[in-house]
């Protein structure tokens, strides 16, 4: 049974590097060159998890949802599905996207647009969010 789980523990992606910030002269910190390349290397459930999703059920369903914030219902499933690409998207309200759209509605209430939305998205990844 041991040589089972380490073969697993082998065939397991390794966790991500965490983002650092560089320092800056506003003390707030830079996000580093490449960190969107890093920052989408995190598995989207890793980063529905540490937006405070939970797993539900079986088949990749989570709940609530960053968007909309649906939770189960009567049917107990998880309104948020997560396919085989990494992808998420929320059957109540039909959004979905990456684990950078999922911050981005977590934080902004909506996908990140723009260079200003995407230092938001950043720094939560640079500062621990996952």
């Amino acid at each position: 049974m041991a040589s089972e789980l380490e073969r697993i523990a082998q065939e397991a992606p390794p966790k991500p590097e965490p983002i650092r910030l560089k320092p800056s002269d506003d003390g707030e910190g830079k996000l580093p060159y490449g960190w969107l390349e890093e920052a989408k290397r995190f598995p989207v459930d890793q980063v529905l998890r540490a937006l405070g999703a939970e797993p539900v059920g079986r088949g990749g369903r989570w709940s609530p949802c960053p968007a909309c914030g649906s939770t189960p219902g009567t049917d107990r499933r998880g309104k948020v599905l997560v396919n085989a690409k990494g992808r998420w998207h929320c059957v109540k309200c039909e959004e979905g996207g990456s684990g950078l759209d999922a911050v981005g509605w977590a934080l902004l209430g909506r996908k990140p647009d723009g260079k200003d939305d995407l230092k938001t998205v950043g720094r939560w990844f640079a500062q621990g969010g996952v």
